[in-house]
């Protein structure tokens, strides 16, 4: 299983493509990182690494202008294997001694090499998402260790094109902050009704 809250926070994975090109590294005008334009105090990059080898998925990192800090990443596919490789499955997919006691009502859990989260269900405007609080590593280190908390957000499943993100809300081992859960909100609001993400 491949754990993108490690990877993507690693600081040597982004190219630079900002919210404010029209048309960046030969990217259709509709890529993922238009859905960012007007939110207020952010600043988004492609990250190529995350897009590259499937061209179903385009993949965005998120910082605050200030403090200038990144603090999660976004990605839009229509490839599902995409979200399993993050970790997300449904509730009966892990065995029942690992995943949670009760059925969330999003139907969706995700995992990490710590645990098993429930997704609860998260509304943006009219659209709703499955959304959890879990560990994440925000190093570079070759072996996984849980130095933060981070809430990831997902579509339906069902869905022909997934929206997924994970944002750093803070890391314990420096007690830096990352992004509120209302900032949070407040751009999967905006993301999530965009046409570049439907």
């Amino acid at each position: 299983m491949r754990h993108i809250f490690k990877s993507a926070f690693a600081g040597t994975l982004v190219s630079a493509c900002l919210m404010t090109t029209p048309d960046c590294d030969g990217q259709p005008a509709n890529h993922l990182s238009e859905a960012f334009k007007g939110i207020a105090g952010i600043r988004v990059e492609r990250n190529g690494a995350l897009e590259a080898n499937d061209p179903a998925t385009q993949c965005v990192d998120v910082s605050l202008v200030h403090p200038d800090r990144n603090v999660g990443f976004v990605c839009r596919t229509s490839n599902k294997a995409f979200v399993a490789d993050m970790g997300i499955s449904s509730y009966g997919d892990p065995a029942p001694g690992s995943r949670p006691g009760r059925r969330p009502a999003s139907g969706l859990v995700l995992g990490t090499p710590m645990a098993q989260y429930a997704m609860e269900r998260f509304h943006a405007g009219k659209m709703e998402f499955a959304a959890a609080d879990v560990d994440c590593d925000t190093g570079s280190r070759p072996l996984y260790r849980a130095t933060a908390t981070c809430r990831v957000i997902v579509s339906p499943l069902d869905r022909p094109v997934l929206i997924y993100g994970s944002f750093v809300l803070g890391v314990h081992t420096d007690a830096r902050r990352g992004i509120t859960h209302a900032q949070v909100r407040e751009i999967w609001r905006h993301v999530a009704q965009h046409p570049a993400t439907q």
